[in-house]
């Protein structure tokens, strides 16, 4: 997976260490964001979780403003903020999909230990890999500072999450895009951070 390492790279910061998944780094996400100084960027800003992995959705905490984009296929005219999980919705599909009785989707990680990792806590077929440059899209022009997508050269024959993975030889191109988002977004900064628009 050179390729997609190259990619990244060049043109998102990077995160990689030995030894850990994608998960850990949402973690460390969560956690920084946690134990920041109250005025810190990392604490005043959203943090969106755009991925069809419902591990992360362990990392979502309300009181942090980290939220899990909700998966299902859009309602017509909903807006990406209608999209956002919180506290509550984590804990009703955990409920419901994995019979775990959660009060924080934080414990979600304790029943993982006692009852084993579901995989990605979907059903063989409940990816839905046709929303990821969707979904991608959307996340950067709200803004976000990092993305995560699983990639694969051939999904289909992938051994593990194949239905969430992108196609390899199709990353290229979506970046591209994604670049050009992210700089459109960001070139004169984001307004939400410069005012406070609750109280003008």
């Amino acid at each position: 997976y050179n390729i997609c390492r190259d990619y990244a790279t060049q043109y998102f910061p990077f995160f990689e260490a030995e030894g850990y998944e994608a998960d850990d780094f949402a973690g460390a996400v969560y956690r920084l964001s946690r134990d920041s100084d109250t005025n810190s960027v990392v604490r005043r800003r959203q943090i969106f979780l755009a991925t069809l992995d419902r591990d992360w959705s362990q990392c979502v905490d309300e009181a942090h403003k980290i939220y899990f984009a909700n998966t299902r296929y859009p309602f017509p005219n909903e807006k990406i903020q209608e999209r956002l999980v919180g506290n509550a919705g984590v804990i009703e599909h955990t409920a419901h999909r994995m019979g775990y009785d959660l009060e924080h989707p934080s414990d979600l990680s304790k029943f993982k230990v006692l009852h084993s990792d579901m995989g990605d806590n979907l059903p063989k077929s409940g990816g839905q890999r046709e929303f990821v440059p969707v979904l991608a899209r959307a996340a950067v022009a709200v803004g976000i500072s990092g993305l995560f997508m699983e990639t694969h050269p051939n999904p289909a024959k992938a051994l593990s999450d194949g239905p969430n993975a992108f196609p390899l030889g199709h990353l290229k191109e979506l970046l591209i895009t994604l670049m050009a988002l992210d700089t459109t977004v960001k070139q004169q900064g984001l307004i939400e951070e410069q005012i406070d628009l609750k109280n003008v």
